[in-house]
Formats: structure tokens, C-alpha cells, sequence
């Protein structure tokens, strides 16, 4: 488990939505049918969390405006693509939250999108690939 890396895993390409785009632009460019978890990107290009998309069609009409930056989850939970497969269940169980952001260490970029499903598939793949081995 200690070699399956994240960047193996994680699906790149991950929708990705401006932190300063409008909610009502945002619902258009993601419709409830589509992805269902964006991921945010800040100033520089920097990852700033994840919108549901649920929850933000949930909010489309409220009174208030809403920025997405407020619907952001995760904002401090994110992975990097030389994680374990066994920091990344740890990792969603501390987040509480069923996707996580790849991202650069260094530089903030959005790399790719792991979900908790596709991780716990693949460690419990993994483990029993490895008690096959063990065992025979």
C-alpha cells in the first residue's frame, strides 16, 4: 500500500471553476447532471477548495448573493500526487468529504481529483492482491 501512489490513480483533467465566477455562471457551466464536485481555483491559479454542485444549485436562490468561496469544502484537505493510497483514506477520513484535489506542493496547481470511492476500490484491491501473494 506503501507504493500505490495517488498520481496513479487520480483522474486528471478535474472540472475546475474560478473562486470570482459568479454562482448563477457557475450552475450554467456545471448543471446538476455533470460532475459532481468542482474544484476551485484561487488567485495565481492556487487551489481553493471544492464545490458541490448540489449545493450550489441549492443556493442559486437566495436572496444574499453568495460567493462561491463560501460553499468551499476542503479548503485545507487537499493530496499531492506522490501521497499514499493509505494517506488518502486517512486523509478523507479527517476531511470528511467524499473527493479531494491533487495539487502541486510547490506551486498550488490543480492536478487531478480523487474520489473516496475509487480510493477505497483500489486499497481494498490492493490488499487483497497482497494476501493473495502472502497466502497463494
Amino acid at each position: 500500500l506503501h507504493r500505490l501512489k495517488v498520481e496513479r490513480i487520480m483522474r486528471r483533467g478535474p472540472p475546475v471553476a474560478s473562486a470570482g465566477q459568479p454562482l448563477d455562471a457557475f450552475c450554467r457551466e456545471f448543471p446538476l447532471s455533470g460532475a459532481p464536485v468542482v474544484v476551485l481555483r484561487g488567485e495565481a491559479g492556487r487551489y481553493a477548495g471544492l464545490v458541490v454542485v448540489s449545493n450550489a444549485h441549492a443556493n442559486l436562490g437566495s436572496k444574499a448573493p453568495v460567493d462561491l468561496t463560501s460553499l468551499a469544502v476542503a479548503r485545507d484537505h487537499w493530496l499531492q500526487p506522490t501521497s499514499t493510497l493509505g494517506e488518502a483514506v486517512r486523509l478523507f477520513a479527517a476531511a470528511e468529504t467524499d473527493a479531494l484535489a491533487v495539487v502541486d506542493a510547490r506551486t498550488g496547481a490543480i492536478l487531478g481529483l480523487l474520489s473516496e470511492n475509487q480510493a477505497l476500490r483500489r486499497y481494498s484491491e490492493e490488499l487483497y492482491r497482497q494476501e493473495r501473494e502472502r497466502w497463494g
